[in-house]
């Protein structure tokens, strides 16, 4: 054990340097509900945060922009972007401030997918989309 001091030290400073490297998130909500029969990547400005499987509805923190417009995506299997928002440096101050920033709900032949970005106020809805013919997501 006598000789493992400098490799433990250098195994250390790597997995802190490791830690760095995970982005910084914000307090605006992503929101997503996959109503579809596939799983959809989410993915801001060509980054990907994480993948929903059918059903799923979830929040997640929006990773830390410092340059706009932001585009956040959900994107099928195929890599096919499925829903796009982009955000603005005042729609994002706007989910910022506890409000809601930019959304939409796009209806494919698959199911309904649903990406907003902020919050809802009490009472807000979504707009349903238009109705699709029943079939498979690009």
């Amino acid at each position: 054990m006598r000789g493992l001091g400098p490799q433990l030290v250098l195994v250390s400073a790597l997995l802190s340097a490791g830690c760095g490297v995970v982005p910084a998130t914000s307090d605006i909500p992503v929101t997503v509900a996959n109503d579809t029969g596939v799983a959809v990547g989410l993915y801001v400005d060509g980054a990907w945060v994480g993948t929903y499987a059918p059903g799923a509805q979830v929040a997640v923190p929006l990773p830390v922009r410092d340059r706009f417009p932001v585009t956040v995506e959900l994107r099928s299997p195929s890599d096919a972007v499925l829903v796009a928002v982009a955000l603005s440096e005042d729609q994002h101050a706007a989910a910022e401030a506890g409000g809601y920033g930019g959304g939409e709900s796009q209806g494919l032949p698959c199911g309904t997918l649903t990406l907003l970005v902020g919050r809802r106020a009490a009472g807000e809805t979504v707009v349903p989309p238009a109705s699709v013919a029943p079939g498979a997501c690009p």
